[in-house]
C-alpha cells in the first residue's frame, strides 16, 4: 500500500577455502533482514526490522582455535517526525530485546541502545 512497505534481504553464502575445504570464518551460511516501514500520518513514519545471522565459524579469542558461533537475531525499531520541511525529529532503538552476541568472538556487542536527535536539511 502507499502507507506500508516491506523489504526482505536474504543471502546464502557458502564460502570455502579451496586448499582446505573449510568454510571461511566470519561468513554466516544464511543472513536475512526483514524490514517494515509504515507512514502513520503525513508527518510520522515508523520502522521495524529483524536481522537473522546464521551459524558461522570464527577464531576463539583466547585459544585461537576454530569455533562455531551460534545464530542470533536482532530487532530494531525507529520513528521519525517531520516537524517542518527542513527539520525532522527521530528516535531509534537498536537491539530492542537486549540480545547478547559477539561479532567477532571476544568482542561483545552493545546491548539495547536508544538514540534520538534532530536532522536539518540544508537545501
Amino acid at each position: 500500500s502507499e502507507r506500508l512497505s516491506a523489504r526482505l534481504d536474504y543471502a546464502h553464502t557458502r564460502a570455502q577455502d579451496r586448499a582446505s575445504g573449510e568454510e571461511l570464518r566470519r561468513r554466516p551460511l544464511n543472513k536475512a533482514t526483514l524490514g517494515l516501514d509504515y507512514q502513520a500520518t503525513a508527518k510520522l513514519g515508523l520502522r521495524a526490522e529483524t536481522i537473522y545471522v546464521d551459524r558461522r565459524y570464527d577464531t576463539d579469542a583466547v585459544a585461537f582455535t576454530r569455533i562455531l558461533r551460534p545464530t542470533y537475531s536482532l530487532t530494531n525499531v525507529a520513528a521519525r517526525y517531520q516537524i517542518d520541511p527542513r527539520w525532522q525529529y527521530f528516535v531509534r532503538v537498536s537491539n530492542l530485546f537486549d540480545r547478547d552476541y559477539e561479532e567477532p568472538d571476544g568482542f561483545g556487542q552493545p546491548g539495547r541502545g536508544v538514540f534520538t536527535g534532530v536532522r536539518l536539511a540544508l537545501q
